[in-house]
């Protein structure tokens, strides 16, 4: 005897993931996802390199210069135009974990492709479980990568406040930017966490069949909408200065971010 037709308890408490999983939004999110990850691949390789030169002592980098050298040159450029010397040890062993956190981001974002892929159209269990402890190492990294951005920018204030009031000019813009940095690293970390809870929540579904009613409270939903507004004024910004295909990159993001904040909206009402 089926004991979702004896008992309506059972009946409400039965999942259904199809409800929030196979809506429009989450399909654009997939179909984003698995582009997102032949780039992220490539990107790997770069993100090594930069690894193997800071592990050997042949670059110098700061956490944030790190993570800009993914970008453009003329948009890294503009965003640290010059560095506050720093050297020793503990820069060499911050810029190294800055990148061994970016490549293992990176790596995550390869493999969600195909969890994407596996999710929305092939085998949804096994994607969900895929993004499940995906979710949790980009949580993991960007937590790691913050608090190396922190440490850093407090050491390079500490050399600006020793080397006197002279040098503030050439290095105060380096400073603001990494302190903006680490406030749009903060919310990326709560975007994280809140990924990491709905996709646990949505593997918990697929694997015993009934809903997640003790959830963690995250902030998912307003991150993602936050997130999605800062690359839609990228976008903008960039396209007024002439860099139409960096501008498309972030335009692409925003509808990323959006469909995010629209699936979990499905999500949250399958579950109220």
């Amino acid at each position: 005897m089926n004991p979702y037709a004896s008992d309506p308890y059972m009946m409400i408490l039965k999942a259904d993931p199809d409800r929030y999983i196979r809506r429009a939004a989450p399909t654009i999110l997939a179909l984003i996802k698995i582009a997102e990850g032949p780039v992220a691949f490539l990107w790997c390789f770069r993100m090594l390199d930069c690894l193997v030169q800071l592990a050997s002592g042949s670059a110098v980098q700061s956490p944030a210069g790190v993570l800009f050298s993914l970008l453009p040159a003329e948009i890294a450029r503009m965003l640290l135009p010059n560095t506050i010397p720093s050297g020793g040890i503990v820069w060499r062993i911050l810029g190294s974990a800055a990148a061994a956190c970016v490549l293992i981001a990176l790596v995550c974002l390869a493999a969600e492709a195909v969890a994407a892929a596996l999710l929305r159209f092939a085998m949804p269990a096994l994607g969900a479980r895929w993004f499940r402890y995906t979710r949790k190492w980009a949580l993991a990294v960007c937590v790691l990568f913050t608090a190396c951005v922190v440490i850093s920018v407090v050491m390079q204030a500490y050399s600006v406040y020793r080397a006197g009031l002279s040098s503030v000019s050439a290095v105060l813009r380096p400073l603001l930017v990494q302190l903006i940095l680490i406030v749009l690293l903060a919310v990326r970390i709560a975007y994280h966490r809140g990924a990491a809870v709905v996709m646990e929540a949505v593997d918990y579904e697929f694997r015993l069949g009934f809903k997640e009613t003790a959830m963690e409270e995250h902030k998912l939903g307003l991150c993602s909408f936050l997130l999605g507004l800062i690359c839609l004024a990228a976008a903008v910004q960039l396209f007024r200065l002439s860099m139409g295909n960096l501008a498309a990159v972030f335009a692409v993001l925003c509808v990323k971010f959006f469909a995010v904040w629209k699936s979990w909206q499905f999500f949250s009402q399958c579950h109220r």
